[in-house]
């Protein structure tokens, strides 16, 4: 499994309408793109920092859905005024979540 680790910076007290709009529309999309395996979102309320991870099933389905993320990133970061500040890319190496 392989994850793309998007960083953003928002407002704090935004959070719970931005996990609204996730919910409603970048989850729905991203469902749409071959590969995808699923999304976690971290918030810190202190810094206004939040970490969107997206899992995907390969390192083929990662690279092809560069296009359709950096589109999805950049609506949700327009409709919630959030700043992208980094975007990396990670082969899983240990997953024990359930």
């Amino acid at each position: 499994m392989y994850a793309r680790v998007n960083t953003f910076l928002g407002s704090p007290g935004r959070f719970d309408d931005d996990l609204a709009d996730v919910r409603d529309n970048t989850i729905p999309a991203l469902e749409e793109v071959d590969g995808f395996h699923g999304l976690i979102i971290l918030n810190d309320r202190a810094s206004g920092r939040s970490v969107a991870i997206t899992f995907w099933e390969s390192e083929d389905d990662l690279r092809a859905s560069e296009e359709e993320a950096a589109r999805v990133r950049h609506d949700n970061a327009a409709g919630t005024d959030n700043t992208v500040l980094s975007v990396e890319r990670y082969e899983v190496a240990l997953d024990s979540t359930r």
